[in-house]
């Protein structure tokens, strides 16, 4: 008799703990589209073109206004981020949107962490161009509408608190259990001028804040086609994944003088 009622008691609180948690369903994979101008030796352009997760766009014309642009899903275990480049006159934006959810008890808040950094970097010095990158998202955006941004630019295009480099992001915010949040990373660069090379990048982590006194009765979620990990390498190491493109485009560079003379 005791077996027959510690068996249906540890059934009753298994389903009462079932009911106390509920996910929204699956979650949406994630979106991602690039836009690429070339202005040299015409105007070529590639607009709100899909640019799957996990892949990149290398478009080169043998000018020398070459765009790179990708974004990385799980890059040596790392979380989602979005990568564009430009050389001389090539201008590029890469923008990946991708959903989360932190499943838990039904109908309250848990406090999570948004960590990571944004790059935005331009050479060199004074060569007219602009990078750009920033991060928002559903919830607990601050008033400037991005959760970070960061931009160089050699000619006044910057925003004030808008710095070069890499800006590391720290903020912290609620978000209600069980229901799709997104996050958003839009990267652009614009170099103007041959010789020039302008970068940016965006990568976020989600994480629960250390304050949640009960941290094992949540889970954070991502699109089945991301995976929520370690930031993403810096944009030094993109060289090594890059190679094969970079030997590629510096070898369309060593173009002739009068070539390049007439441009």
């Amino acid at each position: 008799m005791f077996h027959k009622w510690f068996g249906t008691a540890a059934a009753a609180a298994v389903m009462a703990l079932a009911a106390s948690v509920a996910t929204a369903g699956p979650l949406p994979p994630s979106t991602a589209t690039y836009t690429l101008t070339e202005s040299y030796p015409v105007v070529t352009n590639y607009t709100n073109a899909i640019l799957p997760v996990g892949s990149y766009r290398n478009d080169t014309d043998g000018y020398g206004d070459d765009v790179y642009g990708f974004t990385v899903a799980n890059f040596n275990g790392g979380g989602p981020a979005a990568y564009v480049e430009s050389t001389a006159s090539g201008a590029g934006e890469v923008s990946l949107k991708y959903y989360y959810e932190i499943t838990g008890p039904v109908g309250q808040d848990v406090k999570i962490d948004l960590s990571g950094s944004v790059y935005a970097f331009g050479y060199p010095y004074p060569d007219p161009g602009t990078a750009w990158a920033g991060i928002s998202g559903s919830i607990g955006v601050p008033v400037s509408g991005f959760y970070a941004e960061g931009c160089d630019s050699y000619e006044g295009a910057c925003s004030a608190g808008e710095n070069s480099g890499t800006t590391p992001m720290n903020v912290s915010f609620n978000v209600p259990t069980n229901t799709f949040e997104w996050i958003d990373l839009d990267v652009r660069v614009d170099g103007q001028d041959y010789g020039s090379e302008f970068v940016a990048q965006a990568d976020p982590i989600i994480s629960l804040d250390a304050s949640v006194s009960d941290p094992q009765a949540y889970q954070i979620l991502v699109s089945p086609d991301v995976m929520n990990g370690s930031p993403a390498p810096e944009p030094s190491t993109w060289a090594e994944l890059l190679l094969g493109a970079v030997l590629v485009g510096a070898g369309l560079r060593r173009r002739s003088p009068t070539l390049a003379s007439s441009r």
